[in-house]
């Protein structure tokens, strides 16, 4: 694995395991539950597999207020495989 593709995983560990804790209905503690105030687009890769997409789409179900946005021709790191198109998506989910 590339040094640049390692160190995005591990900085985004903390906000997968947020991620995994909402997807499975685990109970968040009240820091956590501050994510119901914020805009979430829990945004996913349309060409990752059944498993991630379905994951990321109870992610969605269990914020409320959040919405799921399919990333067409991509795959799971979509953050890392198309920079430029994750942030064309999150420029307009925040417009």
């Amino acid at each position: 694995m590339p040094e640049s593709v390692r160190g995005c995983a591990a900085g985004m560990t903390a906000v997968n395991l947020i991620d995994w804790e909402c997807a499975y209905g685990f109970a968040l503690d009240d820091k956590l539950s501050l994510l119901a105030r914020l805009p979430i687009c829990e945004a996913v890769g349309a060409s990752s597999h059944p498993a991630v997409i379905r994951a990321n789409a109870l992610i969605a179900e269990r914020i409320p207020g959040a919405t799921l946005r399919m990333l067409p021709g991509i795959a799971h790191m979509f953050w890392v495989e198309e920079a430029d198109a994750t942030a064309r998506a999150a420029r307009d989910f925040l417009a």
